[in-house]
């Protein structure tokens, strides 16, 4: 199984950067975001596309405008909107 985690993150990361379409801004501050979410919640699971089911939930999430951003206010899970755990099946 395929998995996300600390171990492999950099690798993740600086992928990300070299092949991201764009602005190749410095991966260190969302990097340490997700390093500290894998801190709390632990890794997290690839799924093949072939595994979800027809009629499964995804959820396409981004990101964009200039890292520095970041830097001057990190960003917080509270300043999102989630769905309500009921939401979710």
């Amino acid at each position: 199984m395929k998995q996300v985690t600390a171990d492999n993150l950099d690798d993740l990361a600086a992928g990300a950067a070299l092949l991201g379409a764009g602005g190749g801004a410095d991966p260190y501050v969302p990097t340490l975001m997700v390093k500290d979410a894998l801190r709390r919640h632990g890794p997290v699971r690839v799924v093949d596309p072939d595994e979800l089911p027809a009629d499964g939930l995804v959820v396409p999430l981004g990101g964009g405008g200039a890292a520095t951003a970041m830097v001057e206010k990190f960003s917080a899970i509270s300043d999102h909107a989630l769905a309500d755990d009921d939401d979710v099946k």
